[in-house]
């Protein structure tokens, strides 16, 4: 990968010398290396962008093959072209090799392991993804309290299984930060003008005319009324008791529905 600015450089040096584990793999042979770009103008002179990084590390800027210390970090140099490791059976054998040693002795992060799926945590949301040539076929499984946002009616669910060659976006409501304030966790349209009071917890929603309102809104407690536009729109059934959550629904508006909650 070549970035876009030397910066990326900068911070990739700091990283390693810090205790960071890097693994360098490319030939640095392919005609893109010579393109006029900044490692080869404005006063720089260097072949590939390698050999920017390199001169920053203090390792020579054509490294051999081989391992290399950086600060407290460690930089291993494999000369191979990435491509190389999938043009024939196991032609990846060495970099998994390489790969497992660094991570395992070198980053002392534990047993490398090999699965079929990715997820990351951000905030509330949990975003997974489950490729479908790996490892095995499993489905990837969550257990808790989740909102689907991939589901257009924003179910709550207790156990999402995201199976191969799919994905996932999902509301953890066990991390949703002020649990007992009343809030809009997810909509298909716009908030605005949010007002809580004691008992009471209003809004208004803006979207394009014959597009479906839709919301799942968290309450302190069951609501007794549910008013859009002053009349009233209580559904029993909308209400979840597990999540403390409301499912409201309505036809949207560019000017807006006033929806108030009382309880």
């Amino acid at each position: 990968m070549k970035p876009l600015d030397p910066s990326a450089h900068d911070h990739l040096n700091e990283w390693v010398r810090n205790g960071g584990v890097l693994l360098f793999c490319g030939s640095d042979k392919d005609p893109f290396q010579n393109v006029p770009e900044w490692w080869s103008t404005n006063g720089n002179s260097y072949s590939s962008p390698s050999q920017h990084l390199f001169s920053l590390m203090g390792i020579p800027e054509n490294a051999a093959e081989g391992n290399y210390k950086v600060g407290k970090g460690t930089v291993y140099v494999m000369r191979n072209d990435p491509k190389d490791f999938i043009l024939s059976t196991d032609g990846d054998a060495g970099f998994i090799s390489t790969l497992t040693k660094l991570y395992e002795k070198n980053a002392k992060a534990g047993k490398l392991k090999f699965k079929n799926s990715y997820f990351l945590h951000r905030g509330p949301y949990t975003l997974a993804a489950v490729v479908d040539e790996s490892v095995d076929n499993k489905p990837l499984m969550f257990r808790g309290k989740y909102i689907d946002m991939f589901d257009p009616k924003l179910p709550v669910k207790d156990i999402v299984g995201v199976n191969p060659g799919s994905q996932a976006m999902l509301l953890d409501l066990a991390n949703v930060k002020n649990g007992n304030k009343p809030s809009v966790l997810a909509a298909s349209f716009r908030e605005s003008d949010e007002k809580s009071e004691k008992g009471k917890y209003s809004f208004v929603a803006k979207s394009p005319v014959d597009t479906d309102g839709i919301a799942r809104v968290l309450l302190p407690s069951a609501p007794k009324s549910v008013t859009i536009d002053g009349v009233e729109s209580y559904v029993p059934s909308a209400w979840d008791d597990s999540s403390r959550t409301y499912l409201i629904e309505f036809d949207n508006h560019p000017d807006g529905r006033n929806v108030v909650f009382r309880w």
